[in-house]
């Protein structure tokens, strides 16, 4: 559950971003700094990451369920595109609504287990 909206904003410190789970842009995990990277260029960079890793999670048979919730812009189809279906992709408008969402996942789930 996300907006979806892959952004690392530069800021004017020495670490040129704010910290994320991709660290400071400063130190190489995602794109090189030298090259002058842009936003448009990090969001790139990390929704071809995030692809990957969903790639890489149903490669296994695991089954992804995504929420992408208040975004009012249209395009960024990462999370569709990362959802084992269209069928596991929902798209929630507003934050009051996450409840229809999840029933619905709820729903779906037939067989729980835990697996190595």
């Amino acid at each position: 559950m996300t907006d979806g909206e892959n952004t690392n904003d530069y800021y004017t410190n020495w670490n040129e971003s704010i910290y994320t789970g991709l660290s400071y842009i400063k130190q190489n995990r995602l794109i090189n700094p030298g090259a002058g990277s842009t936003g448009t260029q990090r969001t790139a960079a990390m929704d071809a990451r995030l692809a990957l890793l969903c790639s890489n999670m149903r490669a296994q048979d695991i089954i992804i369920y995504t929420v992408r919730v208040e975004v009012d812009s249209q395009g960024n189809n990462v999370l569709r595109d990362c959802a084992t279906s269209p069928d596991h992709y929902y798209e929630v408008a507003n934050a009051a609504n996450l409840s229809d969402a999840f029933a619905s996942i709820a729903g779906s789930i037939t067989q729980l287990r835990i697996a190595h």
